[in-house]
């Protein structure tokens, strides 16, 4: 017996009604368009075809991809770092410019912020209402505008100092002779600069030491950020005009200094109308030119310039310099009580020194005693003795290499002779000089040694009982000259 079971069939597998009643509910397809085969039919699957069904847990959003691109991943991120690198330097601007402008508004440990001599004070200090527009002819065409500033100060003070502090700076130093009777030396300074922003940020004032008074340049110790150099750069002319006296004797000053970087250092003719006890000049990269200077003890020292110019001492003279040559003319006067010295030194570059050796009136009997040194490298140092009294003591030192070493002694000249080199042997050239006494005696040169490399000996006049000096010469792979 067939018993027929009233429940109904359970539908096939995979067919609509199933898959309506299956958690979580996939979203409707549609039937394949082939007609299902019978549950009955042997080998029919109870699954419909892999490729046609579609399972989607989210909508589908048409026109917009799955996924970004490798390509376009990487230029979201380019473009975020850049985004905050620039808020950064934004930040970093701001913090930097509010700090300038504390230092503008007095917010700065002045004068502090610099490394000033022992003892030195800074006062009274130039404000903007000080500045005067200059109107004649711009001293530095670069620059479209200029100020000018005047001081005085005393020349009977112990000292006369002048300094500069700080960065985009630079300048001038002149000194000068003025025809006007005064006790008090008059100094101008004019300002070339591009914005007057800049020219607010430098403050010229009053220096004092215990025993001295100056003037002191100071601007902001490092440049103003992100500012190029060109807005910022100010250029200073420093004149100094020394006055004259009512009797119409020399001016005496006891002392005058300058510290001064980047500033060029000039001085008119001063020989006859001012006498310096000390005189003292500081530069860097910038050249030292004298017209005419007498003192007592005088220092000029610079870098990567040269040094050049007419010089009278009658104690020391010291000319330092690198890279740049050295070009002299020297007057060296002497009382006997200790040795008149010259020394001079640079480096890649000559020394070329015409000194005199005087002798001061109404001194003792002896001829004077003077010191001259002169050193550099990779180039000539060369001398010349074109006056010096008779009985004198000269004691010389030139040494290089790569350069030749040259020394034309005056006749008065009385001493030993060491000339060394490499490659040549030294030569000692006889000029035929005649005797500076006026005597007529005979000069003769000994050699205690006479090869290649090294000459030695020495000479003199006959009869003569002096001391005598030295004369030192060395190089290397150059000649060595002697001219006697």
């Amino acid at each position: 017996m067939i018993i027929a079971d009233e429940t109904p069939a359970s539908p096939a597998k995979g067919s609509p009604s199933q898959l309506a009643h299956t958690p979580p509910a996939p979203p409707p397809y549609q039937a394949s368009q082939n007609p299902q085969r019978p549950n009955n039919e042997v080998g029919a699957s109870s699954y419909p075809s892999r490729t046609h069904i579609v399972y989607a847990s989210t909508p589908l959003v048409p026109g917009r991809p799955i996924a970004l691109t490798a390509r376009r991943r990487f230029l979201n991120a380019f473009l975020v770092a850049i985004l905050i690198w620039f808020l950064f330097s934004v930040f970093v601007r701001s913090v930097i410019e509010l700090a300038f402008w504390n230092h503008r508004h007095g917010r700065m440990d002045w004068p502090g912020d610099y490394s000033l001599p022992d003892e030195t004070r800074v006062r009274n200090c130039l404000d903007d209402a000080d500045w005067q527009e200059y109107s004649r002819d711009a001293p530095h065409n670069s620059f479209p505008y200029h100020s000018r500033a005047s001081f005085e100060l005393p020349v009977d003070s112990d000292a006369l100092m002048f300094l500069a502090r700080g960065s985009q700076q630079a300048g001038e130093f002149d000194v000068r002779a003025s025809s006007e009777v005064s006790d008090k030396a008059k100094i101008d300074v004019v300002v070339s600069f591009h914005t007057f922003d800049a020219r607010s940020r430098a403050h010229i004032c009053q220096i004092r030491r215990e025993r001295g008074l100056g003037l002191g340049i100071f601007t902001p110790p490092q440049p103003r950020y992100p500012s190029g150099p060109r807005e910022n750069q100010l250029f200073f002319f420093v004149t100094v005009y020394l006055p004259s006296t009512a009797d119409g004797s020399p001016l005496h000053i006891r002392d005058l200094s300058t510290d001064l970087p980047l500033y060029s250092h000039r001085v008119g003719h001063l020989e006859d109308h001012v006498l310096f006890k000390n005189i003292s000049f500081h530069t860097s990269n910038m050249p030292i030119g004298i017209e005419s200077l007498f003192a007592a003890n005088a220092s000029m020292h610079t870098s990567n310039s040269p040094i050049s110019g007419s010089f009278n001492t009658s104690s020391s003279l010291t000319l330092s310099t690198s890279n740049s040559p050295i070009r002299v003319d020297v007057g060296l006067s002497n009382e006997d009580k200790k040795a008149t010295s010259l020394n001079m030194k640079t480096s890649n570059s000559g020394i070329h020194a015409s000194v005199s050796l005087l002798k001061e009136s109404g001194s003792e009997n002896s001829g004077g005693s003077y010191d001259v040194t002169g050193v550099t490298s990779n180039s000539e140092v060369v001398f010349d003795f074109p006056a010096s009294p008779i009985d004198s003591v000269l004691h010389l030192k030139g040494k290089t290499s790569n350069g030749n070493a040259i020394a034309t002694l005056n006749p008065a000249y009385e001493g030993a002779f060491y000339l060394k080199t490499t490659l040549f042997r030294p030569e000692v050239q006889r000029t035929g000089a005649t005797d500076p006494s006026g005597r007529e005696r005979r000069r003769s040169v000994e050699y205690s040694t006479y090869q290649r490399g090294l000459v030695q000996g020495r000479v003199k006049w006959a009869g003569s009982h002096a001391a005598g000096g030295s004369v030192e010469l060395q190089t290397s792979n150059l000649p060595v000259t002697l001219k006697i």
